[in-house]
């Protein structure tokens, strides 16, 4: 089939693909919520040694003083120290303590996973394609927060309620365990595919918020019109095409804002439009 050699063509030009972000907190107690939360189920198919010391020792002058140890040595000391401690903090934080195995990511297939509050969901993945992670909490309470492990911002946030589609990124290796941090008052669900395995979208596409979208038309470019929301917004569409090429991996194109905006970026399609951020858009195919 047409579409399945384009998106075979995409995933072997991705290989190394990355593409998003993280961080975290304790994880809140609840009466219900078990101490180790484990729900997880699958739709379809399933040293090195320390350097020596090679600093010579600094020759010394008539008081007694090193060569060379002067006040700018000090503030060296002193900036060292001062980084040091700020490793020190990130390396303090709490990740949360309940863990939701999702097992292994297939080629096809879909992995869910479920929980109550914060919690870890680990999975692996049997191949280096991209993985979008589908996330949903109708009915939560307070803030909610999703990141990935080894990334520097969040996936998304939200209050009391969040539901999107993530592009993530192979943070180390494909071979090695990937998390994502949930912080949520609240029962939550994520579903975690290839790409490869998403549905084929078709015409002109209209929501809310984050979305990671097939669309398997052929088209010569697209048009986004975006609206923020009331207390502001921003929004990121990437377009990864499945048929052009730049060198070696796939062509990409951006379309960003932070206001109220239509514009246009020609690119061939088919292929993956990954929306982030806030507010109501709409994605038209250009011929």
């Amino acid at each position: 089939m047409q579409y399945t050699k384009q998106r075979r063509t995409l995933t072997s030009a991705l290989a190394g693909f990355t593409a998003l972000s993280l961080l975290l907190s304790a994880c809140g107690s609840d009466d219900d919520a078990p101490d180790t939360a484990t729900t997880a189920s699958q739709e379809g198919e399933d040293s090195s040694e320390p350097e020596e010391n090679m600093s010579t020792p600094l020759d010394t002058d008539e008081d007694g003083n090193e060569d060379g140890a002067d006040e700018n040595a000090f503030e060296e000391d002193d900036e060292e120290e001062g980084a040091s401690e700020d490793e020190d903090s990130d390396a303090d934080e709490v990740l949360p303590s309940k863990v939701v195995e999702a097992g292994t990511v297939n080629s096809s297939g879909t992995k869910t996973a479920s929980g109550k509050n914060d919690a870890l969901v680990t999975f692996k993945q049997s191949e280096a394609f991209a993985v979008v992670a589908e996330f949903e909490c109708e009915k939560c309470k307070g803030d909610i927060e999703i990141q990935q492990l080894g990334a520097h911002s969040p996936l998304d946030t939200g209050s009391k309620s969040l539901s999107g589609s993530y592009l993530l990124d192979i943070i180390s290796s494909p071979d090695e365990e990937q998390t994502l941090i949930v912080r949520a008052d609240g029962k939550w669900n994520v579903k975690l595919r290839s790409w490869n395995d998403l549905p084929i979208s078709s015409g002109t596409q209209e929501g809310k918020g984050s979305e990671v979208i097939y669309i398997g038309d052929a088209a010569s470019g697209v048009e986004v019109t975006y609206k923020p929301p009331k207390d502001g917004g921003e929004l990121d569409v990437t377009i990864t095409s499945a048929v052009d090429k730049d060198g070696d991996n796939p062509k990409v194109k951006t379309i960003s804002g932070s206001k109220k905006f239509t514009k246009e970026e020609k690119i061939k399609l088919p292929g993956v439009l990954t929306i982030s951020g806030k507010g109501s858009w709409t994605v038209k195919l250009v011929s």
